[in-house]
């Protein structure tokens, strides 16, 4: 199992979307899968790690992405 959180970016009609991963490395059972989203406004992934972190401590798989227009991520946040 892996401890620790991997950086991923995902391209969709000249968006992208930032991400970090974590949990149960290639090959490995997952216990279960944990999507964590976060709020609309100014949050992103980065206020999830904690969370990501301890998921991934007990054998789950764990991801979070920014929405766009949030954190890292590509794009317009609408109003």
């Amino acid at each position: 199992m892996s401890d620790e959180l991997i950086p991923f970016t995902h391209a969709v009609d000249g968006e992208r979307l930032s991400g970090l991963s974590g949990g149960a490395g290639p090959g490995e059972p997952a216990r279960a899968t944990a999507v964590l989203l976060h709020g609309a406004g100014n949050g992103s992934k980065e206020r999830l790690v904690p969370w990501l972190s301890e998921f991934a401590a007990h054998g789950c798989h764990a991801l979070a992405f920014d929405f766009s227009g949030h954190g890292e991520s590509t794009g317009c946040c609408p109003s």
